[in-house]
C-alpha cells in the first residue's frame, strides 16, 4: 500500500509540475531561466509537488486527469531512484517556485536597476577608493611616493593642500593626465595626501624635539647589544626625520641645515655611522642592505658630507657584506674604492683587517697586494708619473734628454684640481728626492735645476743671474757624499727627551730660537754672540756629540761590512 500510494502521488506530482511549466513560459522568454530546471529535475521532487498542487489543482483538474497516463512510464524511473532523489529534491525547491512567484515582479526590478544606473562624479568615484589603490594609481603617474614618505612631509607641514601641491608640482602632473580617459589626473594626489593624513597620528616636527634627540644621540654610550640595537632604531628615526627636513627645504649643506634645524649635522652623521658599524654586524643581511641605501640617501642630499665620508661608508658598508658571507659584493666594493682612489695604504688596512676573522689566507694575500703596491710606488716609472705626470701632456724631454715643462703646462701643474687628478705627491707614500738612473733628470721637478729657476718670479730670478747661478744650492756650494755615516740628521730627527743627549738637543733648539734672532739684529754682535753661547753651553751639548758619535761610528761599522 504504501508503494501504490507513493506512485499515485507522484504521477500526480509530475502532471501538476508540467502544467506549471506551461503556464510560466512567458517568463521564459523574459530570460527567467525556468524550462531547464523543470525538465530535468521535475521527476525527482517527490516532496516538492505538494505546495504546488495545492496551489494549481483546483484550476487544472480535468487537465491533470487527461495527462496522466501519458506520464506513467516516467514516474516509475523517479520511484526507483527514490532514495537519491530524495537527498537532492531540497536543493532544487528554491529553484522552482521563486521562477512562478516572481513572474509579476520581473518588470520592476528591471525598472529599479535602470533607476540606479546614474553616472558618480570624480569626486565620488575618488571618494571610494582605498589608501592602498591611491599609492597604486600614484605609481601609475610616476610618483615615488609611500605612506610613510608623504607622512613624513605632513609632520613637516600638516597642511594637506600645500603637501599636495608641492608633489605635483615636484612630479609635473598639472594636465599631464585625462580623468575621462586616464581613470585619474592630478586631483588624485589630494586624495591620496587626505586619507594618509586621516589614518595617520600626524605630531608636527617641533625644533627643541629634535635638538634633544640629537643631543640625546651624541652623549650615548655603548652598552649591550640589545641596548645598543634600540639606540640605532630611535637614531634611525632622528635621521629621517633630518634628512626629510634637508630634502623638504632643499638643503644641501651640512653648515646650512645645521642653521635650520639648530643641531651639529655632521657629528650626528658621524654618530649614526660608528653606531650603525656596530650594531648591523650582527643584525641580519636585509638590515645593511637598506642602511646602505638609507645612509647614501643622506650623504647624497648633503653633498659636503658625501665628499667627506664616501670612501668610509663604501668600506663601512663592504665590511659589514663580507661579515654577512657576501664576500663577492664586499670584494667589488673593496676594488672600486681602491681603484678609484690614489690613497691605498688605509683602504688596504681595512681590507685586510676586515678578513682577519673570517678568512686568514685571504688576510694575508691582501696584506701581500698591499705590499706589492708600495714596491710599484718605489719604481722609477711610477715615481716619475706621480710626480712628473705623463710625457707630452704634463713635461716635455728636451733634446739634451733633459726633462722640463712649458709656460703653460707649468701653469696647469700649480692648479689644485689638474694637480688632484694627475699627479700623486702624497706625502705618506714611500718617495725619494735626487737623480734619476739616467744621471741626468732630478727625481721631482722641485730639483730639476732649470725647471726650478724657469718657476721662479721675476726679481729672485734676478738675484740669481746676479750672482750666475739658478738654485739656491749652487750658491752654498756643492760637494760629494762625505761617507757612508751621512747624514746625520735622520738620526738626529729621532731624538727624545728619554736620553740626556736628546734632552740637550731639545734644549739647543730652544736656545737658537730665542737668541740668534737677538745676534742678527743685535748692534753690538760680540756682545750678543757671547750671550748666545753661555746659553748654548749651559744645554750640555756635549751628551748630544756624544750620543751622535756613538751612531756615526755604528754606521761606519756596518759600512765596511760591504766593501
Amino acid at each position: 500500500m504504501p508503494t501504490k500510494t507513493t506512485k499515485k502521488v507522484t504521477n500526480k506530482k509530475v502532471v501538476d509540475k508540467k502544467e506549471e511549466v506551461k503556464v510560466v513560459k512567458p517568463v521564459e522568454e523574459k530570460k527567467v531561466e525556468t524550462k531547464p530546471v523543470a525538465e530535468k529535475k521535475a521527476p525527482a521532487k517527490k516532496e516538492e509537488a505538494k505546495p504546488a498542487e495545492k496551489k494549481k489543482v483546483t484550476a487544472k483538474k480535468a487537465t491533470a486527469k487527461k495527462k496522466a497516463p501519458a506520464k506513467k512510464e516516467e514516474a516509475k524511473p523517479a520511484e526507483e531512484k527514490k532514495a537519491t532523489v530524495e537527498k537532492k529534491t531540497p536543493a532544487k525547491k528554491a529553484a522552482a517556485k521563486p521562477a512562478t512567484a516572481k513572474k509579476a515582479s520581473t518588470k520592476k526590478k528591471t525598472t529599479t536597476k535602470k533607476a540606479t544606473t546614474k553616472k558618480m562624479t570624480k569626486e565620488e568615484q575618488y571618494a571610494r577608493l582605498s589608501l592602498d589603490t591611491c599609492l597604486d594609481l600614484a605609481k601609475a603617474m610616476s610618483m615615488d611616493v609611500t605612506r610613510d614618505s608623504i607622512i613624513q612631509q605632513l609632520i613637516l607641514n600638516p597642511d594637506v593642500k600645500s603637501v599636495s601641491e608641492n608633489l605635483v608640482n615636484k612630479y609635473q602632473l598639472t594636465g599631464k593626465f585625462n580623468f575621462e580617459e586616464d581613470g585619474y589626473d592630478e586631483g588624485l594626489v589630494e586624495v591620496l595626501v587626505s586619507k594618509v593624513f586621516e589614518t595617520a597620528d600626524i605630531k608636527p616636527q617641533k625644533p627643541e624635539d629634535l635638538q634633544a634627540d640629537v643631543t640625546h644621540a651624541l652623549n650615548y654610550k655603548y652598552t649591550d647589544v640589545v641596548a645598543d640595537g634600540e639606540e640605532y632604531k630611535d637614531q634611525f628615526d632622528t635621521m629621517r626625520k633630518v634628512l626629510m627636513i634637508a630634502q623638504h627645504k632643499d638643503i644641501h649643506d651640512s653648515k646650512k641645515l645645521e642653521e635650520e634645524v639648530g643641531v651639529d649635522v655632521e657629528k650626528f652623521v658621524e654618530e649614526f655611522m660608528d653606531l650603525a658599524y656596530s650594531v648591523l654586524k650582527t643584525w641580519k643581511y636585509e638590515d645593511v642592505d637598506y642602511y646602505e641605501h638609507f645612509i647614501y640617501a643622506v650623504l647624497s642630499q648633503l653633498e659636503d658630507l658625501h665628499n667627506k665620508y664616501s670612501n668610509r661608508i663604501m668600506m663601512d658598508v663592504a665590511d659589514l657584506y663580507i661579515l654577512h658571507g657576501d664576500y663577492g659584493l664586499g670584494d667589488a666594493d673593496y676594488a672600486y674604492i681602491l681603484r678609484e682612489n690614489q690613497i691605498k695604504d688605509y683602504i688596504y688596512y681595512r681590507y685586510a683587517s676586515i678578513y682577519e676573522g673570517v678568512d686568514k689566507d685571504k688576510a694575508k694575500q691582501i696584506a701581500n697586494q698591499a705590499l706589492q703596491f708600495v714596491d710599484d710606488l718605489l719604481s722609477e716609472e711610477i715615481h716619475n708619473l706621480r710626480f712628473w705626470g705623463v710625457e707630452g701632456e704634463d713635461y716635455q724631454v728636451g733634446d739634451d734628454g733633459l726633462f722640463y715643462r712649458t709656460k703653460e703646462q707649468r701653469a696647469k701643474a700649480a692648479e689644485t684640481d689638474y694637480k688632484a687628478s694627475h699627479a700623486c705627491s702624497y706625502s705618506y707614500f714611500p718617495q725619494y728626492d735626487g737623480t734619476c738612473d739616467d744621471g741626468l733628470n732630478a727625481t721631482k721637478p722641485s730639483g730639476q735645476a732649470k725647471e726650478f729657476f724657469d718657476g721662479l718670479n721675476d726679481d729672485v730670478k734676478k738675484a740669481f743671474q746676479a750672482y750666475g747661478v739658478e738654485t739656491y744650492v749652487e750658491m752654498l756650494g756643492t760637494n760629494e757624499a762625505p761617507g757612508p755615516w751621512y747624514p746625520m740628521w735622520s738620526f738626529s730627527n729621532n731624538f727624545t727627551t728619554d736620553t740626556e743627549g736628546g734632552m740637550a738637543w731639545t734644549k739647543i733648539g730652544e736656545v737658537k730660537h730665542e737668541q740668534l734672532p737677538q745676534v742678527v739684529m743685535a748692534k753690538d754682535f760680540d756682545s750678543a754672540w757671547k750671550t748666545y753661547m753661555d746659553a748654548y753651553n749651559a744645554c750640555n751639548p756635549d751628551a748630544f756629540l756624544s750620543e751622535l758619535q756613538a751612531e756615526l761610528d755604528k754606521r761606519m761599522k756596518d759600512a765596511a761590512k760591504y766593501e
